[in-house]
Order: C-alpha cells, then sequence, then structure tokens
C-alpha cells in the first residue's frame, strides 16, 4: 500500500515538472518572439556595438586632448 502512494505520488510530481516546463518552453518562445524577454528591458539600455565603438573613440581623444 504504501509503495502504491509512494509510486502515484512520484509520477505525480514527474508530471508536474514535465507540465511545468512545457508551460515555461511553450511561454519563453512566445515572449522572445514578441520582444518582451526578461533581458529586453536590459537590452534596451544597452548600446549598439556601433555605439560603443564611438564612444570608446570619443573619450580617447578627449583624453588625448587633456594630455596635450
Amino acid at each position: 500500500m504504501l509503495r502504491a502512494i509512494f509510486k502515484w505520488s512520484a509520477l505525480a510530481f514527474l508530471l508536474l515538472i514535465g507540465v511545468f516546463l512545457a508551460l515555461k518552453f511553450f511561454f519563453g518562445l512566445r515572449l522572445e518572439r514578441s520582444g518582451a524577454g526578461l533581458r529586453s528591458p536590459i537590452a534596451s539600455f544597452k548600446p549598439s556595438p556601433e555605439e560603443h565603438m564611438k564612444a570608446i573613440e570619443k573619450k580617447s581623444e578627449e583624453d588625448r586632448k587633456a594630455l596635450a
């Protein structure tokens, strides 16, 4: 009797984990497609690589002028 309870509770737990992972995968894909993922607010503040390089060049020019 106890083994049967343990078996069914283990199966229910595994099923619950499977459903959770399936929902996470499904909604994760929908969020990525809509552009509303967890990383999107942070990514919106990051400069593009071109802007980053321009900022570095501008800073280095300002440093050279300050040293001269």
